[in-house]
């Protein structure tokens, strides 16, 4: 009878011990999950931002050309606009996950 108590009591702890182990590894995972989305956002949000600054550098040192050349530039820029596309790194900041985010799905 004593041994069958303590065999209970055995299992019973091994199962704490196991849903905290498997508890803490989920948060590890949402905390590395979420810093990683976090760290590609900060680098979209760099390369938005050269992006910008270059399409606005090559805007306004076109101004100095003739008109003809400003046509022709404005129409590249535009098309390199379209081939580059959305570089807003603000949409995917919006659907980022903090940990605590991830924990409740």
């Amino acid at each position: 009878m004593r041994e069958a108590e303590l065999a209970r009591k055995k299992w019973e702890e091994d199962q704490l011990r196991w849903k905290r182990e498997a508890e803490e590894k989920r948060i590890a995972a949402a905390r590395k999950e979420s810093r990683e989305e976090l760290l590609q956002i900060m680098a979209k949000w760099a390369e938005a931002k050269r992006i910008k600054a270059f399409f606005e550098e090559v805007g306004q040192s076109i101004e100095h050309l003739s008109a003809d050349e400003q046509n022709i530039l404005k129409d590249r820029l535009a098309l390199a606009g379209e081939l580059i596309g959305d570089t807003e790194a603000l949409t995917k900041f919006l659907t980022w996950k903090s940990p605590e985010e991830r924990l409740l799905i």
